[in-house]
């Protein structure tokens, strides 16, 4: 079975883990709780996937830009995530900024191994 998937440059052919991947990056986007803990122990926490007009995101990032903090906490507690991971020259942390989310800033920088001083 050959999976096709509309992306901004058109169609392309994907593989089952990458179709997984997408599927975990709109539950993400989408903020569904029951697809995302569904999907977590088998997708890639790290994917950058180019499905969202064209932009360049992960799960994380994905989920904080589109203020979905319950995920954001999830993907941030999983032992795989690279919080420093950048797409379109942009972090976790840049959209925990961007959202003023001091839950997430303290979160991702405690992650990275640092601690976060908001004042």
């Amino acid at each position: 079975l050959i999976h096709f998937y509309k992306r901004y440059d058109n169609s392309l052919n994907m593989t089952a883990s990458d179709e997984v991947n997408e599927n975990f990056i709109k539950a993400c986007r989408d903020g569904d709780l029951p697809k995302f803990n569904d999907l977590l122990d088998v997708a890639d926490v790290n994917y950058v996937s180019e499905s969202v007009h064209g932009i360049k995101y992960t799960p994380l990032g994905i989920a904080i830009v589109f203020n979905h903090e319950i995920i954001a906490h999830k993907l941030l507690d999983h032992s795989m995530i690279d919080v420093n991971k950048k797409t379109c020259e942009s972090t976790a942390l840049h959209y925990a900024c961007l959202r003023n989310s001091v839950s997430l800033i303290e979160a991702i920088c405690a992650k990275a191994g640092g601690t976060a001083n908001i004042s």
